[in-house]
């Protein structure tokens, strides 16, 4: 979801305070992947993620935190740590009460925030992020009783609708083979 939420091009100016820490990461980044010394596989992930923050911060900067919307959702302090709070305990019988409640803010004020950064409602996004992680499960092998369980539904029927109310056929169904490829429908207007 968050490089879904990346500009599909940023560039970064020579003259961006960003720049010269990109360029030397880039530059380290470039050794290892030519380098066989030890740990250079390591130290290629470890880069690989510096970088992805460093460019995640450059995007900020330029955007004034205009239209990266689930990336700002993440930077904000209340609604941040409510994505925070659902993506560690997923399986949590989550309300929007107990979410407002956990981040000191109004039910009405939490949802009107959290829909105007992340352009769904908190219950939507968890759902969605539910079964997204439902997908790769199953796309890993698991059972869709463990799946469900996992992921905090009280039955493999409650389970299966929900995932039927986003990918469009029950879970049995949808790993016949047709559903390789398919992005994860977070943006309900994409």
């Amino acid at each position: 979801m968050l490089l879904d939420a990346l500009p599909r091009f940023l560039l970064i100016p020579s003259r961006s305070p960003s720049a010269p820490v990109i360029h030397s990461t880039l530059q380290i980044l470039d050794l290892e992947i030519r380098g066989t010394g030890i740990g250079a596989a390591a130290l290629t992930d470890r880069l690989a993620d510096v970088l992805l923050v460093q460019v995640l911060r450059a995007a900020l900067d330029q955007s004034a935190g205009e239209g990266l919307g689930w990336i700002n959702a993440l930077v904000d302090a209340r609604i941040g740590k409510a994505i925070r709070l659902m993506h560690e305990d997923v399986a949590h019988p989550w309300t929007l009460e107990a979410l407002a409640d956990a981040i000191a803010m109004s039910r009405s004020a939490f949802s009107k925030r959290f829909k105007s950064l992340v352009g769904l409602a908190p219950l939507d996004y968890l759902l969605r992020w539910r079964m997204r992680l439902a997908r790769d499960q199953l796309r890993r092998g698991a059972t869709v009783s463990a799946t469900a369980a996992q992921l905090g539904y009280s039955s493999e029927s409650a389970f299966g609708h929900a995932f039927k109310r986003i990918y469009g056929q029950a879970p049995k169904r949808y790993w016949g083979g047709q559903a390789n490829g398919e992005k994860f429908p977070i943006n309900p207007n994409k």
